[in-house]
């Protein structure tokens, strides 16, 4: 996070940070096309083998994929909490969120699943973690529970809902399925 506009090169640099945490480059990055995403920028990216992608000026939806994110970390973090004044404390707050967006929060595009799993390979019916399996919506003259989602796993088993909370966070639950004994 920056306390303002960042520069090119500060965004370079954060870039670059990243790199060094995860060993590779990603394939490509979606951005808008503010100043500091210009000529040294792109030059970044090209000597990293990245593909920029830019969206539109001025027309909604031309980077979708981070105006989605940015809506989700708004309704689900930033207007749940009391908003810490303290950089590092903001800071802190961010990573939480983040860590659990990914790896504890489902994602419907993802068919359940959440980022880390697809980054991880796991199938969407991998161990023995049932999942539902994606449908289309109900017809307008069904009953609220028909047609029932059918669930993978031992037929009869039963299972027992787990939350929890991810450092104690209210907003940020830890929804998880297990077969009981």
């Amino acid at each position: 996070m920056f306390r303002g506009q960042p520069t090119c090169s500060q965004v370079c640099a954060f870039l670059d940070g990243l790199v060094e945490k995860t060993g590779k480059p990603p394939k490509y990055i979606i951005s808008d096309q503010g100043c500091q995403f210009s000529q040294g920028y792109k030059q970044w990216c090209e000597e990293r083998k990245v593909r920029p992608r830019f969206g539109k000026v001025g027309q909604y939806g031309s980077i979708a994929v981070v105006e989605r994110f940015i809506r989700a970390m708004k309704e689900e973090c930033t207007r749940r909490i009391l908003v810490p004044l303290d950089i590092d404390e903001f800071r802190s707050e961010i990573g939480l969120f983040f860590a659990w967006y990914n790896q504890h929060r489902p994602h419907t595009y993802l068919n359940g699943r959440t980022p880390a799993e697809v980054h991880a390979g796991v199938a969407v019916y991998a161990n023995t973690m049932p999942r539902i399996e994606p449908r289309g919506r109900w017809p307008t003259d069904s009953r609220c529970a028909d047609p029932q989602a059918p669930i993978r796993g031992d037929p009869g088993a039963t299972f027992r809902l787990r939350v929890s909370l991810l450092e104690d966070r209210e907003h940020l639950p830890i929804v998880e399925l297990e077969e009981a004994a």
